[in-house]
């Protein structure tokens, strides 16, 4: 969820604008996954090492390649992603109690 949507949602409340700032720098450095379309892309990386091992002699070296780098690519992705993820969360909390600042529960 964006910055300016959770500013939506709370209706509004004067936010810090340093935070405000960092929320949204943190927003648009959001990680490109390396495969696009997720499904689509996962069929494709494993139609290729089920259809390697069909080549002679070479194809199931071919096939350890394939799959060890495409493990590799994938993980790359997600560990990105998380560490983003965790690095933008801390940012929308520090952003939500910049808004709380002077009032009382």
């Amino acid at each position: 969820m964006a910055p300016s949507q959770i500013e939506e949602l709370l209706d509004g409340p004067s936010m810090d604008d340093s935070e405000r700032v960092r929320a949204d720098w943190m927003w648009r450095r959001r990680p490109k996954s390396a495969f696009a379309e997720e499904f689509l892309d996962y069929c494709l990386v494993l139609a290729v090492g089920i259809s390697l091992p069909l080549i002679h002699e070479i194809g199931l070296f071919l096939d350890v390649v394939w799959l060890f780098t495409s493990s590799l690519l994938i993980a790359s992705d997600k560990v990105s992603a998380i560490r983003w993820r965790r690095d933008y969360e801390a940012s929308l909390c520090r952003l939500i109690r910049s808004t709380r600042k002077g009032k009382t529960i």
